[in-house]
């Protein structure tokens, strides 16, 4: 799942990123579904509104980490990267100089 604006994720970021071939991913397509499913009634359920279409994501981090696992299966990708991706923003979107936490709204500008 991405969930950004235009500009930080555009058009040409999305048509560049390579994709499984359809028939790989048919071998997914319940799993897939059932959390495309999961995740977006979990979103409207924290949808917080707002001018900028808010949502309150922690509460949606456990969906998100499963999804996560599902793409790591489908890309063959090692534990390490796994890891990598679930502790992300944590570890790394969110920190500023010397690990100093960015509050939210300064973190999205």
């Amino acid at each position: 799942m991405t969930y950004a604006d235009f500009r930080h994720l555009n058009t040409g970021h999305i048509t560049r990123f390579p994709l499984p071939e359809p028939d790989e991913l048919e071998a997914y397509r319940d799993e897939i579904e059932e959390l495309a499913d999961e995740l977006w009634s979990k979103m409207q359920s924290v949808h917080a509104g707002g001018n900028r279409d808010q949502f309150d994501m922690p509460q949606v981090k456990p969906i998100i980490d499963k999804t996560d696992e599902l793409l790591a299966e489908i890309f063959d990708l090692s534990q390490a990267e796994l890891d990598f991706l679930t502790d992300y923003n944590t570890e790394y979107g969110r920190s500023g100089p010397e690990n100093e936490q960015i509050p939210e709204a300064e973190a999205d500008d």
